[in-house]
């Protein structure tokens, strides 16, 4: 059981990096694009 809980902590860590890297370009296209 604690490693099942160690696995998705760090699975939900890690799509939480890849959201907010995901936003970060996001907002760095749009302000391309509105540029």
């Amino acid at each position: 059981m604690c490693i099942y809980t160690e696995i998705t902590s760090y699975i939900l860590q890690a799509m939480f990096v890849i959201v907010i890297a995901f936003v970060h370009e996001m907002h760095f296209y749009i302000e391309i694009r509105i540029n």
